[in-house]
């Protein structure tokens, strides 16, 4: 059972997570994983709920659920056991003995491979059917993927995109948040910088702070579809099923060769994320931004070691 256990939190480790930071932890006792919140990787100055916290902490727990499912067991997973004011968000249990369906197995392949792509993205080369396949996987986890596919909806989208980066990249404590965390990320992994960025379809985060990414005199076909992951709540559990959702989506993106990454800024800022929240008619709340499409092979980002985030394995 150890080793079962093990292997399910190896695969929560390659779960995305805000600037990298990965801020989970694991207990494991009895064959029962606790999954809890890392407070000391917050980001209070752009994350000052905790949102993002446990958005990226849903992604590690669908990750262990898919694992554990894919290695023979039901996980049987309480959301937080012990009320919504605590550190520990899920408790999953190895239960009866299950087959795995083909999905599942194509899925938990993808969880090593998958990683996020701020390069170039072509919507148009996806598969036909893609990106409704995509929807579905959100929905099995209890939110919704609302695809941003006209022209006017995609300017608006666009313009508060662009008018929140603008007002991060004014903000001296949120560049020291930034250049804190970045370190995280690999240079070839960091994007176009802001030079490429801003000649791209939606301005991405320049992650570029020491200046190591390589100035491109071109970024090349950006053509990427937008959409917006949205639940009905805003509380802590609704947070929790966005990650969950969020993995669902990115692992079966990646099973079709679709490549993802991410345009928070507006969803980051309170005024503007009510601003997106109106301006695309959304009925929920807006928790993420993706940009998806057909791209490069990127760069992968460096996990922790499973003893490192774990205890109770040895």
């Amino acid at each position: 059972m150890t080793d079962l256990l093990r292997r399910c939190v190896e695969a929560a480790t390659h779960a995305p997570s805000k600037h990298n930071a990965q801020p989970w932890r694991f207990e494991i006792a009895d064959g029962v994983v606790e999954l809890h919140a890392d407070g000391s990787r917050a980001m209070p100055v752009s994350d000052p709920q905790g949102r993002e916290l446990v958005i990226s902490c849903g992604a590690a727990l669908y990750a262990l659920r898919l694992a554990m499912r894919c290695e023979g067991r039901e996980p049987v997973t309480a959301l937080f056991p012990e009320g919504a004011g605590f550190s520990l968000l899920a408790r999953v249990t190895p239960g009866r003995p299950v087959s795995p369906t083909v999905s599942d197995m194509a899925a938990y392949a993808a969880i090593p491979v998958r990683h996020t792509d701020r390069g170039p993205l072509d919507a148009d080369a996806m598969e036909p059917g893609a990106p409704f396949l995509l929807q579905d996987a959100a929905e099995a986890e209890g939110a919704t993927l609302h695809l941003v596919a006209t022209p006017g909806l995609r300017q608006t989208l666009a313009a508060l995109i662009g008018r929140a980066d603008r007002v991060w990249s004014r903000d001296p404590a949120f560049e020291a948040e930034l250049r804190e965390w970045s370190d995280g990320i690999p240079v070839a992994a960091r994007g176009p910088g802001a030079t490429g960025s801003y000649r791209a379809a939606y301005v991405q985060r320049d992650f570029d702070l020491t200046g190591d990414v390589p100035r491109a005199t071109t970024y090349g076909v950006d053509r990427p579809l937008a959409a917006v992951l949205w639940t009905d709540g805003d509380r802590p559990a609704d947070w929790l099923r966005a990650g969950m959702a969020l993995e669902a989506v990115l692992l079966r993106a990646t099973v079709l060769g679709v490549s993802a990454s991410f345009l928070n800024q507006p969803i980051e800022l309170p005024a503007m994320r009510a601003k997106l929240r109106q301006e695309l008619m959304l009925p929920g709340f807006p928790q993420l931004v993706l940009r998806l499409g057909v791209g490069s092979d990127g760069a992968p980002t460096p996990r922790r070691p499973v003893d490192e985030v774990a205890t109770g394995l040895s």
